[in-house]
């Protein structure tokens, strides 16, 4: 649901989605889904109104649980992640500093798996098991990506000291994380923090979302999970 007080700024996101109704002032516009309003920011106009919405102070935008970004020079506009949806694609650097997409691996099961950091008890754990199943997965062509904040040099070192052979890629600023539903408010001893939520996607060889281990509750257990999962079939 996107508020606005500005009239041509409401006439730009609508046309074609629907109509506004008034309420004390305030237009609201209704969209049948989260899709729907990604759409608006596919075209030139939805996108010069997205602008305005983020200039005029008087607008805000209010999508619930959602992380759509409206931002001058925003391609992409990033959608929560939704098992039997398209995954957004994102490019990230590698240990080495290259570029990798998911559009990289079209075709392919991918397996893209969020922790919060290189060399720590539990995040060791979850490398090593899903290094440990590497030939299982290769088999079954599936690619695994492993998602942190760390550097390259620190993927580097991690990869080196326990030898793991999939990819590891550095998300700095946190966005592909905050985008896939990784980075947010969660519970540490007891207590409210915001940081990197450990969590897992699959992606089937369509580039649709076949699972989400929204939160995962044993990292050491997760990769054998994971693994159980693909060769089922999802089932």
């Amino acid at each position: 649901m996107v508020h606005a007080l500005d009239t041509p700024v409401n006439d730009a996101l609508r046309r074609g989605r629907g109509g506004p109704e008034a309420y004390d002032g305030v237009v609201e516009l209704w969209f049948d889904s989260l899709d729907a309003l990604a759409a608006a920011g596919a075209t030139p106009e939805g996108k010069a109104a997205g602008r305005r919405l983020v200039e005029d102070e008087r607008t805000f935008i209010d999508l619930a649980r959602s992380p759509v970004l409206v931002a001058e020079g925003q391609e992409e506009f990033p959608m929560p992640i939704v098992e039997g949806r398209r995954a957004p694609d994102f490019t990230l650097e590698d240990a080495d500093g290259t570029s990798v997409s998911l559009g990289d691996f079209k075709g392919k099961d991918v397996v893209v798996y969020f922790y919060p950091k290189d060399d720590t008890p539990g995040c060791t754990k979850e490398a090593c098991g899903f290094r440990d199943l590497n030939k299982d997965l290769q088999k079954a062509g599936v690619v695994v990506l492993g998602i942190s904040a760390d550097s390259g040099e620190s993927h580097t070192k991690f990869a080196q000291k326990y030898r793991l052979p999939f990819t590891l890629l550095s998300d700095p600023d946190r966005k592909v994380m905050t985008a896939w539903g990784a980075y947010g408010d969660k519970m540490m001893y007891g207590k409210k923090t915001k940081g990197v939520i450990r969590s897992t996607v699959w992606i089937g060889p369509d580039g649709v979302v076949r699972k989400h281990w929204k939160k995962v509750a044993d990292a050491a257990k997760h990769p054998e999970q994971v693994w159980d999962a693909v060769r089922g079939g999802g089932e």
